[in-house]
């Protein structure tokens, strides 16, 4: 059953309603008839009913306020408006956060009778949707491999950044960690030739039994946690170790079993070990660099980073995904944002022990190089990138500070042309969308058709045309219509119908409502007044 309430001061709309209800929805219960806004939050916060008929007056003034914030907090329960004609305006903002209909006073049964169908069927579509989520959230649970492993997939390639938020992760998996961090990779050597003499099964399961054997051995010596990270590759996060030689002696012990689970070759590249959690990407990249040299120390061994590449400080450490959005970032023109980027490069930079001056004006050129080919894909109107970014300072290079005070400057000038050139773009946007409107108000127009019209996105057009304009596109919109309407009774015998349609209104209640809102008068009054 669903269960209605209906919130009116006037006792005759409450039975009525509820006479009507009663007689021709017999899937509705009649749950209860309130009068004030008390009750009616005491029925949506103890979830009394499903639907509710309310008259918009005895909302108060904070109409829009009560449903956005009804809305967030009880998405189940249904509205359904009724008012005067002066109301249509509010009643119509008010779809926008959860109402199913609204209707005009007096309310005819046909207009109830429409209404509630709306609203049942909102309510069988939020009921559909709530058992989606709960189907949705036992796959979840059922799933929870696949979520830990998603994690420890975005630990290890960068894409969690923030130490409480990878802290957060690892409690919420009931996974126990302290420093030191280090990250190995587990490869089976010649896969790919391998892998063609197994069948569908095996393929299938052949890397989950590498894990499994992976696994009992780091929980064994609670040192770890390991994932799959492709058909043949098993990464896995080692903590608590300090020493690379006890690192070694668990590897070596894993390599044998896993060889005499699959009779197959492994190789492991092992990353540095880090006090800072946040380094966990670090050593994988630097346990996958390590890998590459299977060619060199041979197949089926362990490969420690530090073994093959000692001198190699700030390759792995580099933050090159931060570098890469501090040049989308540049060419958008948001230079406070560019500074918080360049300020985690340059953090991360410092971290390293010696950088030598060719190695940062190397760095600063690419970034240079980038920035300027960004522009350029985007068709942005720039000569040359040297006029925010001088050649010759970038051989002035010698120090970290310098390379940092030389990018902050340029990106500062670089960022405010780009401001400027987006600045005359949005005017253009800006004074095409008036002139449209201007020539076009009598064809159904609203700001997402717009723009659509001009290639940009809807909440993008509308904070440009608020800023422009100061008033709303709505607003705007709806100011041009009531002049046009003006003009036409002044020089025009025609009905309050036609003028409706002749200005953009397909309702004509709608309209005389939107004039009287906007004028202060009536259509009746203004042709009296004008007449006179």
């Amino acid at each position: 059953m669903i269960r209605i309430a209906v919130a009116d001061s006037e006792t005759d709309n409450l039975k009525n309603f509820k006479a009507f209800i009663k007689n021709n929805f017999s899937e509705f219960k009649f749950e209860k008839s309130v009068t004030t806004l008390d009750e009616i939050q005491n029925i949506i916060k103890n979830k009394k009913a499903d639907i509710i008929i309310a008259d918009i007056r005895i909302l108060g003034t904070n109409v829009m306020g009560l449903f956005k914030e009804w809305n967030y907090q009880y998405p189940e329960v249904s509205f359904i408006l009724y008012g005067t004609f002066n109301d249509a305006d509010y009643m119509q903002k008010c779809m926008e956060y959860g109402v199913a209909g609204y209707m005009y006073k007096p309310v005819k049964p046909g207009e109830l009778e429409k209404n509630l169908n709306i609203a049942r069927k909102v309510y069988e579509d939020k009921q559909r949707q709530l058992k989606e989520d709960n189907e949705v959230f036992k796959k979840y649970t059922e799933n929870m491999m696949f979520f830990e492993t998603l994690f420890f997939k975005n630990l290890t390639n960068g894409a969690l950044s923030g130490q409480s938020e990878i802290l957060n992760g690892f409690e919420y998996f009931n996974i126990e960690i302290k420093p030191p961090y280090s990250v190995a990779v587990l490869r089976v050597d010649h896969f790919k030739k391998v892998v063609l003499t197994f069948n569908e099964d095996e393929k299938h399961i052949f890397i989950f039994r590498v894990l499994n054997t992976v696994n009992k051995i780091l929980n064994t010596n609670e040192c770890g946690k390991a994932f799959i990270n492709n058909f043949n590759e098993i990464i896995m996060i080692i903590y608590g170790l300090s020493e690379l030689e006890e690192i070694l002696r668990i590897l070596n012990e894993i390599k044998i079993e896993v060889q005499i689970l699959i009779n197959l070759g492994v190789s492991i590249g092992v990353g540095g070990r880090f006090d800072d959690i946040r380094d966990i990407s670090v050593s994988c990249r630097e346990a996958i660099a390590a890998m590459r040299y299977r060619c060199l120390t041979g197949y089926n061994s362990i490969i420690p980073r530090e073994y093959v590449e000692p001198g190699n400080d700030i390759t792995y450490r580099y933050p090159i995904e931060r570098e890469e959005l501090l040049v989308y970032t540049a060419v958008i023109g948001e230079y406070d944002y560019c500074l918080k980027l360049l300020d985690e490069i340059f953090t991360s930079l410092r971290k390293s022990k010696d950088i030598k001056p060719k190695l940062l004006s190397q760095i600063v050129t690419d970034i240079l190089i980038s920035i300027n080919r960004n522009a350029i894909e985007q068709n942005l109107n720039i000569s040359g990138i040297k006029q925010f970014f001088p050649t010759s300072g970038v051989f002035e290079i010698k120090t970290l500070d310098d390379a940092y005070n030389y990018l902050k400057t340029g990106l500062n000038n670089f960022c405010s042309y780009i401001i400027n050139i987006r600045s005359e773009k949005e005017t253009e946007i800006y004074n095409a969308a008036v002139n449209y409107v201007n020539e076009k108000y009598y064809e159904d127009i609203n700001a997402k058709k717009i723009a659509l019209l001009f290639n940009c996105s809807y909440e993008y057009f509308k904070k440009l045309f608020k800023k422009y304009s100061d008033v709303t596109f709505s607003d705007y919109l709806t100011k041009i219509r009531i002049e046009k309407a003006k003009e036409l009774i002044l020089s025009s015998n025609i009905d309050d119908e036609i003028l409706a349609l002749k200005v953009g209104y397909e309702d004509v209640n709608v309209f005389r409502a939107t004039f009287k809102r906007i004028e202060g008068y009536s259509l009746t009054d203004f042709r009296h007044l004008n007449k006179r």
